[in-house]
């Protein structure tokens, strides 16, 4: 048998105190909407989000969107990784996406999250809703 890295840092001598982001943190939620009545979108433009503190580790993401149109697909992450959290997220037809995250990796600093829409040119008149849940230290 062997032990998580956490389960470890409890047992050791001295004990290790865990971070809120890997023991009994609070989950919180980051929401943010994009408004078709704010402009058109191209085939690979981005929408900034919102910006989650140093440390935070992404759970989940979620997202509730209109239709974007044939093959269009969704990406969320940063402007390093556009797809670190969300990768190819099929939003052609109206519908909603949830899953565990793609990166449990805490952030090294602050950091804005995007969504990038490609595949094709999205359509002019769909809205999309995107939020996660994030543990912080």
């Amino acid at each position: 048998m062997v032990d998580s890295l956490q389960y470890a840092k409890t047992q050791a001598t001295p004990v290790s105190k865990l971070q809120p982001n890997e023991f009994g943190g609070e989950i919180r939620v980051a929401y943010a909407k994009w408004d078709s009545d704010n402009g058109a979108l191209g085939n690979g433009d981005t929408v900034n989000l919102f910006r989650l503190p140093k440390g935070s580790r992404v759970l989940a993401v979620g997202a509730v969107f209109e239709a974007f149109g044939s093959s269009v697909v969704l990406d969320v992450g940063t402007g390093g990784t556009a797809d670190l959290f969300a990768a190819d997220v099929d939003v052609s037809t109206a519908g909603s996406y949830h899953e565990a995250s793609d990166s449990l990796e805490a952030l090294s600093d602050d950091t804005l999250l995007i969504a990038t829409l490609s595949g094709a040119d999205p359509a002019d008149n769909a809205d999309l809703e995107v939020f996660v849940y994030y543990v912080k230290t």
